[in-house]
């Protein structure tokens, strides 16, 4: 078990650690509570990416189609239009991971029911896979979930559920 900060940090940045054969460079990796109307729009950009990678992944006509009907039911064009209202303390929140500056993987969460909160939209980009951005991105998730109050975390799932 790891235990995890109590509080998150309002921003973050740690040295990512490479395992290729590149042992000289440490890319600097930067987490963001986003609260900024320019870190929303990098966010609006990469949740549409995440959309698009999970239809590349899962290309089979009814899988797309399910795809299609989750981004329409869950109007996930409206969610990115109140992201700084809607995914904000005191019962939600949305990180944004940036390697070197650049916008490179997403994660949120948000109330579902008395101490248990509801956790996804996480998306790293390929380009910037292998550098611990999943990792740093859920360990901090997770330290923010404890401090808005959550003692339970979920994955949502398709179903809503």
């Amino acid at each position: 078990m790891v235990d995890f900060p109590q509080t998150p940090r309002d921003n973050y940045e740690v040295f990512a650690i490479l395992s290729g054969p590149s042992q000289d460079y440490f890319p600097m990796l930067q987490i963001i509570h986003v609260r900024e109307e320019a870190d929303a729009a990098d966010v609006r950009t990469l949740v549409r990416e995440f959309f698009v990678w999970v239809r590349c992944r899962y290309p089979e006509p009814l899988t797309v189609a399910a795809i299609e009907n989750y981004v329409r039911v869950q109007d996930i064009e409206g969610q990115m239009r109140e992201l700084l209202t809607r995914f904000c303390p005191p019962t939600a929140d949305f990180l944004l991971a940036r390697l070197d500056g650049v916008p490179a993987g997403i994660v949120m969460t948000k109330g579902h029911s008395e101490g248990l909160c509801e956790t996804n939209r996480m998306y790293v980009r390929d380009a910037a896979r292998g550098h611990g951005l999943g990792r740093a991105l859920v360990a901090e998730i997770v330290a923010t979930a404890n401090a808005l109050g959550y003692r339970r975390m979920m994955l949502a799932n398709d179903a809503g559920e």
